[in-house]
């Protein structure tokens, strides 16, 4: 029976403390399970993602994992939870993230996180640094993350399903801020998500920015995107960056709400996007509140019409 319990849960059991993960023993194979990958039937919100209602959780500190294959689960952690470690597991966890960060992977020398039904609240932050979760390596589902500068950061060998990011907040209303963000790297998808980035100075939804390498290799897929920034999203190519071709980068399907604006962003859907060149492809992403397409050419739009100002189309006069 103590094999399905995780380490943390288990030591607790034995009125034992737990050290920041060392001297623990892994559960056998305890990363090569996941429960569910992308089932959720609605769009991601309060009631279907983050700790499920009435999951009891044992309050803990924070932590620094350094065993291969630890679990936690079933804890509410006060803090941070550092992951140096590969193929670690932490779901149906609540982390009060009064740090710098809520989960946090490093840039790329971990891999096989997956963090499921999890919420992180950053509204305790000390800083306008934090990262809820991120950087790298890592697979988040049905989590729910909220009142941090950013959700997901988006370094290198991400995949987010079926997760809600909203209710942005910073120190300083100034900082700009972002659902989802990545400065350089690739091999991230988000797929059938809720992105929101909504308070003063958002970016956008979802930016992806060429700051200290190439954005290659992201696929968007079937997400609704709303905010209150200047686009609702950056698509990895920005002439104003240091690696300004973005590569591979695909919005397949998604949804872009007028919540907000009725282009979803202030200025239009999406800026630094080049289309059709190096892979990139956009394709079958509507208007959330009427199925239109956000088109960003003519032949997008059919018969008759034409692709009018900022991605909406139009009858030709």
């Amino acid at each position: 029976m103590f094999e399905k319990r995780s380490v943390v849960t288990l030591a607790f059991l034995l009125g034992l403390s737990v050290a920041c993960g060392e001297g623990a023993a892994p559960v056998e194979g305890a990363a090569t399970q996941s429960t569910q990958a992308a089932v959720l039937s609605e769009w991601p919100g309060p009631t279907n993602t983050g700790v499920p209602v009435g999951n009891p959780l044992q309050s803990v500190p924070a932590m620094t994992i350094r065993v291969p294959g630890t679990i936690i689960e079933d804890v509410e952690v006060t803090g941070c939870i550092q992951v140096q470690a590969n193929d670690v597991i932490i779901r149906r966890t609540r982390i009060i993230a009064n740090e710098r960060c809520g989960i946090y992977t490093g840039f790329g020398e971990y891999t096989g996180l997956l963090i499921e039904d999890v919420e992180v609240d950053g509204s305790q932050a000390p800083s306008d640094g934090q990262v809820l979760v991120g950087s790298s390596g890592y697979t988040c589902r049905r989590c729910n993350l909220h009142h941090g500068r950013t959700g997901f950061g988006l370094s290198s060998n991400v995949v987010v399903e079926d997760s809600y990011v909203h209710d942005a907040q910073s120190l300083s209303p100034e900082t700009h801020k972002s659902a989802a963000s990545g400065h350089g790297g690739g091999n991230v998808v988000l797929r059938h998500n809720r992105m929101e980035c909504v308070a003063n100075a958002c970016s956008s939804a979802v930016s992806l920015y060429g700051n200290f390498a190439p954005i290659d290799n992201v696929l968007i897929e079937g997400n609704q995107l709303a905010t209150t920034g200047s686009y609702c999203t950056y698509g990895g190519s920005l002439s104003n960056k240091p690696f300004p071709q973005g590569s591979n980068v695909r919005y397949l399907d998604n949804h872009f709400m007028t919540t907000y604006h009725p282009d979803c962003g202030i200025y239009g859907t999406v800026a630094g996007f080049e289309e059709d060149v190096r892979g990139n492809l956009w394709q079958g992403n509507v208007w959330d509140d009427s199925a239109e397409p956000v088109c960003l050419h003519n032949a997008e739009c059919g018969t008759g019409r034409k692709c009018g100002r900022r991605g909406h189309c139009v009858p030709i006069p």
